[in-house]
């Protein structure tokens, strides 16, 4: 069977997006890692020289290093820039999401980065837009079978947007969110299940507060991140839904058809108007009548009655003659400057 065109489109987006993440990753890690070991060595060997000299407890200095806010000072749970944590990096840039856990501190990293937005932003759009083009119709496909099959309606189906919509909406709100707050409460055991809830929503909308920061354990914690990037599609493509359904059905749609109506309106009334307005062909009331009625033998009749009325002429006219005296009248009908367009025939 051959693959459809949005499918191939959708498959060649998201493979060139998994190389551009992949590839950022490790410039990122090679930019960034050197540095970032010799800065936590600065920070650990400060903080050893301001135990020893004042003569500070392990309590007391855990409890002086959390009230420091930044993550690079405030305890020892580093992120470093290894490869999953570039990776991560990576998606949050690319993704607008921004959590601020884990930033560039070098000048290349953050020229690297801009640039690295730059492209990546524009790619990561048009990627969530093939997949949720992708999710709508196959939730359309959905809609107009089950119309069809179960409720055995012929028509098309009424306001496919609006059920395309709401058949997103629940299926987002009510299963994918609440299945994905869940397996962040597995991996996060001290936040509440309310808390998870609000850190998927955050994440997924590209909000992105960073007053809850996901923590990855192991390798297999960022396998998260991909879920996270399907589930960013889901919550996109609501967005786009609840878009169109008020372009279409919103208060501004109706005032722009309600306009486009009248004007329409309008422009049919100007249009009749300028129909009762037309003048006859030459003046002379049967050429007149022949000229509306838009068909050719009865322009040949009346030009009969006409050389019969008038007695100009007692030889019948003959074929060449009827025409010649149809251009004859065409020609003085246009240097009156009344020409007047009825069907085939131009008067």
């Amino acid at each position: 069977m051959a693959i459809a065109d949005s499918s191939k489109l959708l498959l060649i987006r998201m493979t060139l997006f998994s190389i551009y993440a992949l590839l950022g990753a490790v410039i990122f890690q090679a930019i960034e890692s050197e540095p970032q070991m010799k800065e936590i060595d600065r920070v650990r060997a400060t903080r050893m020289e301001i135990l020893n000299r004042y003569n500070i407890t392990a309590e007391d200095a855990e409890k002086w290093m959390k009230t420091f806010a930044s993550t690079s000072m405030g305890n020892e749970d580093f992120l470093h820039w290894n490869y999953g944590n570039s990776f991560l990096f990576a998606m949050v840039v690319v993704t607008t999401i921004g959590y601020g856990n884990i930033v560039p501190k070098t000048v290349q990293g953050r020229l690297f980065c801009v640039l690295y937005a730059l492209i990546g932003i524009p790619g990561t759009c048009l990627t969530l837009k093939s997949i949720g083009d992708k999710i709508t119709e196959l939730f359309t496909k959905l809609i107009t079978n089950f119309e069809k099959r179960v409720l055995k309606r012929s028509h098309l189906t009424q306001k496919v947007e609006l059920k395309v919509a709401m058949t997103t909406i629940v299926v987002t709100v009510v299963c994918l969110l609440p299945l994905m707050a869940l397996l962040v409460y597995v991996r996060h055991k001290e936040w509440s299940y309310i808390e998870c809830f609000y850190f998927t929503f955050t994440t997924l909308s590209t909000i992105g507060f960073g007053d809850y920061l996901p923590q990855f354990k192991n390798n297999a914690d960022y396998s998260l991140v991909l879920l996270a990037f399907v589930g960013l599609a889901f919550v996109s493509s609501i967005f786009c839904s609840m878009n169109n359904v008020l372009e279409q059905y919103g208060p501004s749609a109706r005032v722009v058809r309600s306009l486009r109506e009248n004007s329409a309106k309008k422009s049919s009334e100007e249009k009749s108007s300028n129909n009762n307005e037309q003048l006859p062909c030459n003046g002379n009331e049967i050429m007149a009548e022949a000229c509306s009625d838009g068909k050719k033998g009865d322009l040949n009749n009346s030009l009969l009655k006409t050389g019969d009325s008038t007695k100009q002429d007692d030889v019948p006219i003959s074929g060449s003659g009827r025409n010649s005296f149809a251009e004859e009248t065409t020609m003085k009908s246009k240097k009156r400057e009344s020409s007047i367009s009825l069907g085939i025939f131009t008067c």
